[in-house]
């Protein structure tokens, strides 16, 4: 990449330089300005800092080693601070380890002195790329928790705005949810807007219409398989629990499942656990269950044909 395509596609970026070695820290100003960065230069950690405070940076550059402090100190309080900033750290050869540590903190990457004057303005616009696509998906979260907010939710009658306030409360928990109404009443609309003001809404919200998948693929559908476990296993296959892991599993219309599976959702609620078919250890996973149903599950547990202990544990 040429200086000429690096050259500051991003106006009014603003860069906070942290060096105590002046001739160094001036040096790099220039390059920096002349590139179109708008540059703040600080001697030391708490120069830094104090700049911090009164100005939001796209991106710091700091040394790692200073007379004050180190930059792994100052990435710590930018995090403390909640500044979104990206932290490039600068370093010596003999000091790599203690940079790979800064990165395992939260910077973004190191360079080690002496560097290139374009390896470091390659650096920087990776840098900058990735705060961009980190302040579109913060965004694109924001318009999907108020797309699905609980006020958006239609109808102001006394039950609908207990029901809205009750799940706001659940949204805060990690518990199970079973939704229970009519089909076209929002049960779908309500398990999202629950995930979506869950601590579980920056992971995936999976939603499976239980009516929809037929008996015999239920099974590695929910949980995958490995190869060669039937006939047309060409390959292992991962289940959409596991593509969940971490976010939340909705399960439309659970009435609809078939008893031997339920025993395996049970499973998944007690012990955090699936088996892929054709698998002989279980995997563990993080998922938070929602259920939904138009059928009266009380009735279908009492006929026998859902089960009692996964009823209860919905």
């Amino acid at each position: 990449m040429s200086l000429s395509t690096i050259n500051s596609k991003l106006t009014g970026v603003s860069l906070l330089l942290v060096d105590d070695d002046d001739s160094f820290r001036q040096t790099v100003e220039i390059l920096l300005k002349s590139h179109n960065y708008k540059t703040t230069v600080a001697g030391g950690l708490k120069e830094a800092l104090e700049q911090i405070k009164t100005y939001p940076f796209d991106l710091i550059i700091t040394d790692l080693k200073m007379n004050d402090g180190s930059g792994i100190e100052l990435l710590e309080k930018v995090r403390e601070f909640g500044v979104p900033a990206e932290i490039i750290i600068m370093t010596a050869y003999g000091s790599v380890r203690n940079a790979v540590e800064a990165i395992r903190r939260g910077a973004y990457d190191y360079i080690a002195k002496p560097f290139k004057n374009d390896e470091l303005l390659v650096l920087i616009e990776k840098a900058l790329e990735n705060r961009n696509i980190k302040v579109e998906l913060s965004a694109l979260r924001e318009e999907i928790a108020w797309k699905y907010g609980f006020d958006n939710l239609v109808g102001e009658s006394p039950a609908m705005k207990q029901l809205k306030n009750l799940a706001a409360r659940v949204a805060a928990t990690d518990i199970s949810v079973l939704i229970t109404g009519e089909s076209g009443t929002g049960k779908g609309l309500l398990a999202k807007a629950i995930h979506f003001h869950s601590q579980r809404r920056k992971r995936k919200f999976v939603p499976i219409d239980c009516s929809a998948i037929p008996a015999s693929l239920m099974e590695s559908e929910f949980f995958g398989h490995i190869k060669g476990s039937f006939t047309s296993a060409y390959s292992n296959h991962k289940g959409l629990f596991e593509e969940a892991d971490g976010g939340t599993v909705f399960l439309d219309e659970i009435g609809d499942m078939p008893l031997p599976l339920q025993a395996k959702i049970l499973r998944v609620l007690q012990d955090s656990e699936i088996r892929p078919v054709g698998a002989s250890v279980s995997k563990k996973v993080d998922v938070r269950i929602i259920a939904a149903t138009n059928k009266n599950l009380a009735q279908m547990v009492s006929a026998g044909n859902f089960r009692d202990d996964l009823y209860y544990r919905l």
